[in-house]
């Protein structure tokens, strides 16, 4: 019984907004009605002035008719049709009209359909719109985004080797690097400056030498570059400088101890390379090349008895590629390569895939 009540009460409620909806909707056509009646009736306004899009195959009898009732007659002699032919000087041929084209259209009240005119300013209406959200999402394609954030995951090698004392390979592989780079771009110039930053996770695994995991502490870079455009192409070359912290083994604990313990490495590059945009297909591609050259390095020790102080040098080599999807998101490709010298000899190689976001 009680369910009864509220089922009726919602209808009533549902039958009395629908009623004012209706009732808005009829007293707005009235209004526009009686407008058009006012102006019909009036002596102190002569035309209303209107713009519109010539369509395919428009002629000035169709455009006219968009507006005027159906029982109109209206000729050239009508003064409305002579304002309308002398307000628009550039149409050379009122037969052969351009599509596209806007035209000042000047019509009588006398003549208007008020439904008619209704319809048109919905439509009106309705283009601006769609013109204001295309224009809205092309500003926003065309805004400079010089923020984004990136995940990665990769799968590596890493191999060190002194044929005096022993040789390690490593499983380098990496669940969750994460990183963030600002540019910025100068208004109307053809460089900018590019910054980032990313921190990367190493995976416990366990090497040749021994059958316990190993634990790698977390890694770090950071780097900054100048990019400048040749001329007008799509080449940017670019350089600037590296800075690394990763781990490496030490080697003279594994021969003495038979233990696997880590030095923490700081690393320095000068940095150079070539970038090119291209396209495949509609997709948008960015590729980019460098090699780098240590200019400085520290060492870290983990076994406190390893007589060997030295640090590492070396070369890096990097091959980039990104790809954007839907604006903002982007997907990644990384192939990474380390050959350093010191105490031993290092080799280490990345690939990696991952995505990121602009804002």
């Amino acid at each position: 019984m009680i369910f009864d009540r509220v089922v009726s009460m919602k209808n009533v409620l549902l039958s009395l907004i629908l009623f004012l909806v209706s009732v808005f909707a009829f007293s707005q056509d009235n209004a526009l009605i009686k407008n058009m009646q006012d102006l019909a009736n009036s002596d102190s306004v002569n035309f209303l002035k209107v713009k519109v899009v010539v369509y395919k195959k428009d002629t000035l009898g169709k455009i006219l008719r968009r507006f005027v009732r159906d029982d109109s007659i209206i000729n050239r002699k009508e003064a409305m049709v002579d304002r309308t032919l002398k307000s628009n000087p550039h149409v050379e041929d009122w037969r052969n009209l351009k599509t596209g084209s806007v035209l000042n259209i000047y019509l009588d009240p006398k003549f208007i359909d008020p439904v008619k005119m209704k319809k048109f300013r919905k439509d009106v209406k309705k283009v601006a719109n769609k013109i204001e959200k295309k224009v809205k999402k092309e500003r926003e394609k065309d805004k400079v985004k010089n923020w984004s954030v990136y995940y990665m995951a990769s799968l590596g090698s890493f191999t060190q080797q002194n044929d005096e004392i022993a040789k390690v390979d490593f499983k380098q592989n990496s669940p969750l690097t994460i990183g963030t780079m600002y540019t910025y771009y100068p208004e109307s110039k053809k460089y900018s400056i590019a910054s980032s930053l990313y921190f990367s996770y190493l995976l416990a695994a366990s090497s040749n030498v021994g059958a316990e995991d190993v634990d790698v502490p977390l890694e770090f870079g950071v780097n900054s570059y100048y990019q400048h455009r040749i001329k007008d192409s799509t080449y940017v070359i670019y350089g600037g400088a590296d800075f690394e912290r990763f781990s490496t083994f030490n080697l003279a604990s594994v021969e003495q101890n038979d233990s696997l313990e880590l030095d923490q490495n700081q690393m320095g590059f000068a940095t150079v390379g070539i970038s090119k945009a291209f396209e495949i297909g509609k997709k948008a591609l960015l590729f980019k090349a460098s090699i780098s050259q240590s200019l400085f390095s520290s060492r870290t020790l983990g076994y406190s008895e390893d007589e060997d102080t030295s640090s590492y040098s070396g070369q890096k080599l990097m091959l980039f590629l990104v790809s954007t999807i839907k604006e903002r998101f982007f997907v990644s490709g990384l192939f990474k390569y380390h050959m350093l010298s010191g105490p031993s000899d290092v080799t280490v190689m990345r690939i990696g895939m991952g995505c990121g976001y602009f804002f």
